[in-house]
């Protein structure tokens, strides 16, 4: 089964104390993960925030994006690109639910996220599900969603969550 993999750790936040200690390693090893399990590393696309650069690997194997809106919006450009019949996205870091607009959303912190009591920048995995959806039109293309994030419900957010 032909597959892609988006690995997410977000772990270094503009707010210091945000910050989420050792879950780009765990991003890091979902991806190794993947690729042991015989997923080209090509199609892998991994996305960490270091809280300390020194503990970012060198010469990873896979396609490396920023963990902010923009990265992000970029490795699922490339995930949609490709030919694929499964797309596994991994995602750790802060997130919450929005229960605006009478839905409930799940709202996932990008590394460009400020206090999330003031104006919060995240994307919605719902949007980012719609967004691979439609680039995968015409095909049969499965979407596993694993995410290890905060799931605090408010209605009372005023951030942005436009993905593209």
């Amino acid at each position: 089964m032909r597959t892609g993999v988006l690995a997410v750790g977000v772990e270094d936040y503009p707010v210091r104390m945000a910050s989420l200690r050792g879950v780009a390693g765990q991003a890091l090893r979902f991806a190794k993960w993947a690729a042991a399990a015989g997923v080209e590393p090509s199609n892998i696309a991994l996305a960490t925030s270091w809280m300390d650069e020194g503990e970012h690997p060198e010469d990873l194997p896979f396609r490396e994006y920023g963990t902010d809106l923009d990265g992000i919006r970029r490795a699922l450009e490339h995930l949609g690109g490709l030919e694929i019949d499964i797309v596994l996205i991994y995602w750790v870091g802060h997130g919450l639910t929005d229960s605006r607009e009478g839905r409930r959303y799940r709202c996932l912190f990008t590394s460009d996220a400020v206090d999330p009591r003031a104006s919060p920048q995240y994307v919605r995995l719902e949007e980012m599900e719609a967004f691979l959806a439609n680039r995968y039109a015409g095909r049969s293309v499965s979407q596993v969603r694993i995410v290890d994030a905060c799931a605090t419900s408010t209605s009372k957010i005023e951030g942005t969550y436009a993905l593209l």
